[in-house]
């Protein structure tokens, strides 16, 4: 499939402004045109950092099904849909299938592992494509064979050493199940290290640092050692009062952010608390959402 890479239609960028009257109406509007006018004079260089481009519309099916997407490279990226695995090369202006068109629930792309993860089809298989696999090349997808049924997974690093190469590691969540298995460079790609028994169905999971899983119940966190290696240790602490409503009803989970100097931003369905490490509320503000959040998204700014 072809498609037409564009600048997005519409204006760039606006800004409403609201006027006393008639006449600092004019004021205004020949201010900005002068302005404008001085700026086109001096042909000032564009230090925007990012430029949106618009690469996919609705007249394409899968666009309207798209259930997640990956950035592989400068070029290309990928959309997993329910028709399937789509990558789309940017510098080619070409969208390709992927596979042979099943359900994708979930997708993820390890990059130093060259390496995207998915749980795919009616079985929700979990399954590991090569990257080699967008340029058409015809290489083996390593299904996880233990991992039939699975409703959420997470990937990440299981081990950072400055001086060698991370170790990156797959949790898979199944019923009341997670199953940790180290990402290896052999042809079967994947080892299984242990596994973790929960009380009820992880709603969620994120990979921290220094080799932990966090993984969000209805109404709380707990952080799991990846390697076994510490007790699990909950992120909602049970005797502090400013966080008894969490489990007065229960509240489904979203997402656990790890935020610098051992605090953590947990994202409930209805807001979001900051929490330290020991589960107590570490700030006095919440995030409040006015509909139930579907994803988070952490930018970091450096000072």
């Amino acid at each position: 499939v072809s498609t037409s890479m564009m600048d997005p239609p519409g204006i760039k960028s606006h800004l409403l402004m609201l006027a006393d009257s008639e006449s600092e109406k004019t004021k205004w509007v020949v201010a900005l045109h002068e302005l404008h006018r001085i700026l086109k004079k001096n042909k000032l260089p564009n230090r925007s950092v990012f430029k949106a481009k618009e690469v996919l519309d609705n007249t394409l099916p899968f666009t309207k099904t798209a259930v997640a997407g990956s950035i592989v490279d400068h070029d290309r990226l990928v959309l997993g849909s329910e028709d399937g695995l789509f990558c789309v090369d940017l510098d080619r202006e070409e969208i390709a299938r992927i596979g042979d068109g099943k359900r994708i629930y979930q997708m993820d792309y390890i990059a130093e592992e060259q390496l995207l993860v998915v749980i795919m089809g009616k079985q929700h298989q979990v399954k590991l494509v090569p990257i080699r696999a967008l340029n058409g090349d015809d290489v083996e997808w390593v299904k996880v064979v233990e991992a039939k049924g699975a409703h959420l997974f997470s990937a990440g690093v299981l081990k950072s050493d400055p001086h060698h190469q991370s170790q990156y590691c797959l949790c898979v969540a199944l019923k009341r199940q997670i199953i940790i298995y180290e990402i290896i460079r052999t042809k079967a790609r994947y080892r299984k290290l242990r596994e973790l028994f929960l009380p009820v169905p992880a709603q969620c999971m994120t990979i921290m640092s220094q080799g932990r899983l966090c993984v969000g119940f209805p109404s709380g966190f707990t952080v799991f050692s990846l390697l076994g290696d510490a007790a699990p240790q909950s992120l909602v602490h049970p005797e502090s009062p400013s966080l008894s409503y969490l489990t007065s009803a229960p509240v489904d989970t979203v997402s656990a952010v790890e935020l610098p100097k051992n605090e953590y931003l947990l994202v409930f369905s209805n807001l979001g608390v900051f929490v330290d490490n020991q589960g107590r509320r570490s700030r006095d503000r919440e995030v409040m959402f006015p509909a139930m959040p579907q994803a988070v998204y952490v930018i970091r700014f450096w000072y």
